[in-house]
């Protein structure tokens, strides 16, 4: 692996930003040991970076430093003009785009950003994991892990994988059923599930889980209320729009589309104002299990 003297990695989806710092990290002190690899958790200032910079390494022909914070100032931008042969800088804090130092950077270096997985990226790296793991899943199984805990998480994902690995059991979607730990937003789902199919008992039932899991009601609440919103959204706007308006990750829109003929304008604007008096009664003292239960009060 080549090493340029400056690489920005950047991804919204921490995991991938990780395992690619992994890999290159791996890759470098194989080739060039590792005390001169170095990393800075916290930012410093030029004239530190500098002498680190200017020290050559050690028994090889390259280091390496990584900063995972940075102050983004023209004396930094200064800096990275003059970096020598025998030095990478690895950069993985967040940078500005309009400034002058992230286009200082475009220009001499290598920029790499990291898009989050969509849903078949995701399906195949779990596959993957699994087998890495010592454990084989499918890719139907794949698919039932990601509607329980969504993608926008791959370090949670990641922990479940590792918890089947550790079961000692064939892989099938009710092990995975039973044992997947539930997101907050796939609780969201379930509840507008039960609330478009009039299914009381069922809603009462997942009230009742949140409560056994400990989950954070007031989240909940403003989770199913964003779900009612982008229903609302989804009866005028096509999916891209809604997407490019409201930042909604397409998968969300791929779960709720089925409920779209299932309310009308006017069912989901009284959701949605219910949803806001559930949340002013939480802020305001009323038990969060009763001020929950009264969106389940009102299905008719």
């Amino acid at each position: 692996m080549e090493f340029n003297k400056v690489i920005y990695i950047n991804s919204e989806e921490v995991f991938l930003l990780h395992e690619k710092l992994k890999e290159i990290k791996m890759s470098f002190i194989n080739q060039h040991l590792d005390f001169n690899y170095r990393e800075f958790p916290n930012e410093i200032n030029a004239a530190i970076l500098r002498n680190e910079i200017e020290t050559y390494p050690l028994m090889a022909e390259k280091k390496m430093i990584v900063l995972k914070e940075i102050k983004e100032d023209d004396e930094m931008v200064k800096l990275f003009q003059d970096i020598p042969d025998f030095c990478s800088i690895i950069i993985v804090a967040t940078l500005d785009k309009r400034k002058k130092l992230f286009k200082s950077i475009k220009k001499i270096g290598e920029v790499i950003e990291l898009k989050p997985y969509n849903e078949s990226q995701m399906v195949n790296w779990i596959v993957k994991k699994a087998e890495e793991s010592g454990i084989k899943i499918s890719k139907k199984c794949a698919s039932k892990i990601i509607s329980l805990c969504g993608l926008d998480d791959m370090y949670n994902i990641y922990t479940e994988i590792i918890k089947l690995s550790n079961m000692n059991q064939e892989i099938t979607e009710e092990l995975i059923e039973k044992v997947v730990t539930k997101s907050i937003e796939y609780d969201s789902f379930q509840i507008v599930n039960a609330i478009s199919n009039k299914d009381k008992a069922n809603a009462y039932q997942l009230i009742h889980n949140f409560c056994q899991r400990n989950e954070y009601f007031p989240l909940i609440v403003s989770l199913i209320n964003r779900n009612f919103a982008i229903l609302k959204m989804m009866k005028t706007m096509k999916d891209n729009e809604i997407k490019d308006a409201a930042g909604i990750h397409p998968y969300s829109l791929k779960v709720l589309k089925p409920y779209v003929k299932q309310f009308n304008e006017e069912n989901l604007d009284f959701y949605i104002n219910v949803c806001s008096e559930i949340d002013f009664d939480m802020k305001n003292g009323i038990d969060h299990r009763i001020a929950l239960e009264k969106l389940i009060g009102v299905i008719e």
